[in-house]
C-alpha cells in the first residue's frame, strides 16, 4: 500500500486510490478530504471542456493511482493526477489531471511548470514502472508540446522519448501524440501497437 508523503512544507500528495480502490493505508481523515475533494472538483470543474471526465466518467476504479495535492497550509484541494493502466503493460500518466481554478492564475503562466514541480507524477511514476513497462503521456493535439517540454525541463522528461506521429489509440478517432518512459521504452513499437484502437 501507498501512504502519504509531504513533498515540501506547504504541500502533501494524498495516494486517494491504489489499485482500483481506495487506499487502505490513509488514515480516516485523509479519507474523508480525498472524498470531499472528489465532489468539489466535480463542483469547480462545471464549466471546464472536459467536465463529464471529473464527475459521471472519473472511472476511478480503472486507476491504479488518484492522488490528491493537498495544500497543508490552506487546507484544501490543490489538484488530482493518475496512473490509469489502459492495457496489461502500459500505464498513461496525468490522467484525469485536474488543476483547482485558485491555483489556476497563480501557478500556470508557464506551461512547463506545475504547482507541485511535477511530484505527484514524479511519485505515481516510480510505482507504476515497478508494475508497468510502459509508462506515457499522452495529448490529443498531438506531440509538438512533448518537444518543448522535454528540452525547457530535461530535469523532469530528459530520460522520456517522444513518439513522432499521432496514433489513434483506444478507441477509434482518438489520435494522440505520445511521450513514454519506464522499463520497456526500448521496444517501445510493441507497447504502442498494444495501445492502437484498429490492431
Amino acid at each position: 500500500m501507498l501512504r502519504s508523503i509531504n513533498i515540501n512544507d506547504k504541500f502533501k500528495i494524498i495516494p486517494y486510490i491504489f489499485d482500483g480502490k481506495e487506499n487502505a493505508s490513509l488514515t480516516d481523515d485523509e479519507l474523508k478530504i480525498c472524498r470531499n475533494s472528489i465532489k468539489l472538483m466535480a463542483e469547480d470543474s462545471v464549466h471546464d471542456r472536459l467536465a463529464d471526465n471529473y464527475s459521471k466518467w472519473l472511472k476511478l476504479e480503472s486507476m491504479y493511482i488518484y492522488s490528491l495535492l493537498w495544500d497543508i497550509e490552506y487546507c484544501r484541494p490543490v489538484m488530482f493526477s493518475g496512473a490509469q493502466p489502459v492495457t496489461e503493460n502500459c500505464c498513461r500518466l496525468f490522467s484525469r489531471y485536474y488543476l483547482f481554478t485558485d491555483y489556476r492564475t497563480e501557478h500556470t503562466k508557464n506551461l512547463y511548470d506545475k504547482v507541485d514541480d511535477f511530484e505527484v507524477d514524479k511519485f505515481h511514476l516510480e510505482h507504476a514502472g515497478k508494475k508497468y513497462p510502459f509508462i506515457f503521456w499522452s495529448r490529443d493535439r498531438g506531440p509538438s508540446f512533448f518537444y518543448r517540454i522535454k528540452n525547457a525541463r530535461p530535469d523532469v522528461f530528459g530520460e522520456w522519448e517522444i513518439y513522432p506521429y499521432t496514433v489513434d489509440i483506444l478507441w477509434r478517432d482518438n489520435y494522440q501524440g505520445i511521450m513514454y518512459t519506464g522499463p520497456g521504452k526500448e521496444d517501445y513499437e510493441k507497447y504502442i501497437d498494444e495501445l492502437l484502437f484498429d490492431k
